[in-house]
């Protein structure tokens, strides 16, 4: 009983961390399908379903946030060394995902200048909205692989990225830093990497931002064209 206390004084936040990295994952489907549910009967199923995803993406970038903004050191080290078998496959889904998403926005796009304007309008801000959550999405999805390669050695900093002018144990939002600098200018600017594992995970960083970026300037450029 005693060990109960603390449990239920965490964070909500910090609570919901805890679950498994899927079960977080599903907390977003629930938007999606309200979004989808709701949706005017006369949008197209593609647009729907786009709609469906701005929800989910959304709501998994607050809720990721609202954990990381919560979190200390300690809680992280927790996260980090806890068996999770899901959490690649979950990173790696929700990248695959946020790729797509980039493709799919290009057929919506396409077709803004079809149908009366508010249809217009409306399929503009969806796929605005796609691409500005696909983007956070992904450097987000970074900061937490970025902060569990780096405290995941039973529970001691394994280290791999050293952080200037601070003696202090980064948090993520130290993290966050170093993924949103790779994800907009490809380099780590003050920040180095002293391990191989977060060397290539930056090296596959780099190169998808580098993509996620390019697509986000051509989708501007051709919606923007399309609206006028």
């Amino acid at each position: 009983m005693p060990s109960s206390a603390p449990r239920s004084g965490r964070p909500l936040f910090q609570r919901l961390e805890l679950l498994a990295a899927w079960k977080r994952l599903s907390v977003g489907l629930l938007p999606a399908g309200l979004l989808y549910a709701g949706a005017p009967a006369a949008w197209l199923p593609m647009m729907r379903l786009f709609l469906a995803w701005d929800g989910f993406a959304l709501c998994t970038v607050l809720l990721t946030w609202g954990i990381m903004v919560s979190a200390d050191v300690a809680h992280i080290r927790r996260v980090a060394t806890r068996e999770d078998p899901g959490r690649a496959a979950s990173f790696g889904i929700v990248l695959v995902a946020c790729s797509a998403s980039l493709l799919a926005v290009v057929g919506l796009l396409a077709s803004v200048r079809q149908g009366p304007g508010p249809l217009q309008l409306a399929q503009a801000v969806v796929g605005a909205v796609g691409v500005l959550t696909a983007w956070l999405l992904v450097h987000t999805l970074f900061t937490l692989r970025y902060a569990h390669l780096f405290y995941d050695n039973d529970g001691r900093p394994e280290g791999g990225l050293a952080f200037p002018g601070s003696e202090q144990e980064p948090d993520y939002l130290d993290f966050a830093y170093f993924s949103f600098v790779v994800g907009m200018t490809a380099q780590t600017a003050d920040v180095s990497i002293t391990d191989r594992s977060i060397r290539r995970l930056a090296l596959l960083h780099g190169v998808l931002s580098f993509g996620l970026n390019t697509a986000v300037v051509a989708l501007t450029i051709n919606g923007l064209a399309g609206v006028v």
